[in-house]
């Protein structure tokens, strides 16, 4: 570390500063002292977790956990899920409802067979695979329920289940064309696009520096442009520089040819305008990046 220099003191009147000073210090204070508490408190506490284990369950019916000899019911504990999270589970509830009451409209079922393929799809579809190419489904579920933070069976009630029913209720009804297949191969493997974009609100604003950026057609300004005005602090701080695009994504950037150094006001899906420069030699194939696949 490096002194660049020292900063003269602010000049403040004590009668105004002191009692915030001394309200800031006190809360600190108190904030340390209750941790040190609430500490000495959880020692001398003899908690039993009931909820989730089978063998107390059944000792001590309707009741979630014991702290110091008060128990704490499944009612006090279910009022309290239904208060956090009532809205949440009462939708996945009814969408259920709906598939369930669909499916049995065209005398059709979910099996564990179906499960099991799907969870097994999911897998393959993700990398989760073994030595052999087999489905590694163990670590898929560790993984997914890992990241999600949810047990496999709330994970297979809430995302396998659902995505089975509907693909049961949907049927033989999707047809994949060679068309299809190809613009899928050129999003995932296909060339793309080296750009810079500057990020702006409005038309007006986005015409502005798109003059500026035509004035003096380099690299480095129209990097300085994106740092000056971009609203969008990752790729303003970048001089503009975005992830490398797909054809399909930003074909307008494609439609110029890197060398002529084109920019020109865009439109973006989202709302709002930015301007888009093709870079020189930006052109890149992406035969070794990895598809990208939802879950």
């Amino acid at each position: 570390m490096k002194c660049e220099g020292i900063i003269d003191p602010i000049e403040v009147d004590r009668a105004q500063a002191d009692p915030i000073l001394e309200d800031a210090l006190k809360e600190g204070k108190l904030h340390t002292a209750a941790q040190e508490v609430f500490k000495h408190l959880e020692q001398e506490a003899v908690v039993q977790t009931i909820y989730g284990d089978a063998a107390r369950q059944q000792q001590h019916p309707g009741v979630a956990a014991i702290i110091n000899e008060h128990k704490v019911t499944m009612r006090l504990l279910a009022e309290e899920c239904i208060e956090r999270h009532g809205i949440e589970v009462l939708e996945k509830i009814l969408d259920r409802k709906l598939l369930e009451q669909g499916l049995r409209k065209r005398n059709l079922t979910v099996a564990k067979a179906d499960i099991d393929g799907e969870i097994s799809r999911a897998a393959l579809s993700m990398g989760q695979r073994k030595k052999d190419g087999t489905a590694d489904i163990e670590g898929w579920l560790a993984l997914v329920t890992k990241q999600q933070k949810l047990p496999v069976e709330v994970y297979v009630d809430d995302a396998v289940w659902p995505s089975v029913a509907m693909k049961k209720l949907v049927g033989d009804n999707i047809n994949i064309s060679e068309d299809d297949i190809k613009k899928s191969y050129d999003a995932n493997y296909g060339p793309r696009a080296r750009c810079r974009a500057v990020v702006l609100s409005n038309q007006r604003k986005a015409q502005e520096v798109w003059e500026k950026a035509r004035d003096k057609p380099t690299v480095e300004h129209f990097a300085a442009l994106a740092r000056q005005y971009s609203i969008d602090a990752n790729s303003g701080s970048l001089g503009g520089e975005v992830p490398r695009s797909r054809r399909t994504a930003v074909s307008r950037c494609w439609r110029r040819k890197p060398s002529a150094q084109a920019r020109r006001v865009v439109e973006r899906d989202s709302g709002g305008q930015f301007v888009r420069r093709a870079l020189p030699g930006g052109l890149h194939h992406a035969h070794q990046d990895r598809p990208r696949r939802s879950p």
